[in-house]
């Protein structure tokens, strides 16, 4: 039963992170469904065998972070560059889970840092409420905003100054926010953490900006 949880609620993740970043982009998720299809049941396999064949499951997200991006290079034929850009909002989806998701649930006592590190039943409640919330963000951002062109296939040129600039933002909150998830999951020090979470928040409030001034 727990396998069966764990493909699910995994496909179901990456599903909304695919729909969180085409309401960004101009993309449109039903356009590139059958793609979206493939890549969420290929990181949901990296993920299952990082956690039942290796027992890695702790590096899982840096993993699926570069295999994310490589996916929207070879599957959906993105720049690399972009392809890079575009890994931001697997990071975001992340931020938003531990960082915001988690410590509401926390709040309200609905569950604990430790039941999700540890697997229990509580984890699928965390990752049910996360999905849901970043389909419904999707939904209004996507009804708010145009959205961000991104050119598409593999002639594309890298060469917008401001383009090297997000770039360059989304390599920082790549490196951040994997320093701060690494705290996290191995019970390092608070200030630490709070450092990497203040950092990645800054980051993610310009990119934000950035993205919303190029949608309009």
């Amino acid at each position: 039963m727990d396998i069966i949880l764990f493909v699910v609620g995994s496909v179901l993740e990456y599903m909304a992170i695919f729909a969180f970043m085409f309401s960004l982009f101009k993309s449109g998720f039903r356009e590139y469904l059958t793609e979206i299809f493939i890549s969420c049941l290929m990181l949901t396999f990296v993920s299952f065998a990082m956690r039942y064949a290796f027992q890695l499951e702790q590096y899982s997200s840096f993993v699926q972070i570069v295999i994310f991006c490589l996916l929207l290079r070879s599957v959906f034929h993105f720049h690399i560059l972009y392809s890079i850009l575009l890994s931001s909002i697997y990071v975001i989806y992340g931020f938003w889970q531990v960082f915001v998701v988690l410590n509401v649930l926390e709040a309200l006592h609905v569950l604990s840092l430790n039941q999700v590190l540890g697997r229990e039943d509580s984890y699928y409640i965390l990752q049910a409420v996360t999905i849901i919330s970043i389909f419904f963000i999707s939904k209004g951002i996507s009804s708010v905003i145009k959205g961000v062109e991104v050119p598409h296939g593999k002639t594309v040129f890298f060469k917008n100054k401001m383009n090297f600039i997000l770039l360059g933002l989304v390599v920082s909150l790549i490196f951040i926010f994997s320093m701060g998830y690494y705290l996290l999951i191995t019970g390092g020090n608070v200030n630490e953490m709070v450092v990497m979470l203040a950092l990645s928040l800054f980051i993610i409030i310009v990119f934000s900006y950035i993205i919303a001034r190029r949608a309009h």
